[in-house]
């Protein structure tokens, strides 16, 4: 049995997601010493809040009838957004391989739930939506990436 979610139920579960990540990362920047893991810290915190504010007003810009339209896909698994950032391990003193896989993982997760709702789309303008946030979230993902090689070399 498929279960249905609208648009909008799911880009208030992306803003949500990013509000969770850019808080989880908050809080490990709040216990951190190590310069180098505070600036990727730093980094993947206004990152995930970037992406929040982003997709929050794309919601408030987006047509009522296209965020109403039903999507089949379900947010209650048990790798819902909540439960899979709640499963992340976050710590005191976190060494740049745990931040930089802390990042990669929020990223993985995210694009991941994206593309999974974009293939289970028929609708064209919505699929045209959700398209958009996949492009967006991967491209995000990328400068991630560059970001943390490059404060590697330092």
């Amino acid at each position: 049995m498929k279960t249905y979610e609208t648009a909008r139920e799911i880009l208030d579960c992306l803003v949500d997601f990013h509000h969770r990540a850019a808080r989880l990362v908050e809080d490990a920047l709040d216990l951190e010493q190590d310069d180098r893991v505070a600036m990727v810290l730093d980094y993947l915190y206004e990152h995930h809040s970037k992406l929040q504010d982003s997709l929050a007003n794309y919601e408030e810009d987006a047509e009522p009838g296209v965020l109403n339209t039903q999507v089949p896909y379900s947010l209650n698994s048990a790798d819902a957004p909540e439960a899979f950032v709640a499963s992340l391990d976050v710590g005191e003193h976190m060494t740049l391989e745990q931040t930089v896989k802390l990042g990669r993982d929020l990223g993985d997760y995210v694009v991941s739930l994206v593309d999974d709702v974009s293939g289970e789309i028929s609708a064209p303008r919505v699929s045209e939506v959700f398209a958009n946030l996949l492009e967006m979230e991967a491209t995000e993902q990328r400068m991630l990436t560059r970001a943390v090689n490059s404060l590697r070399d330092i």
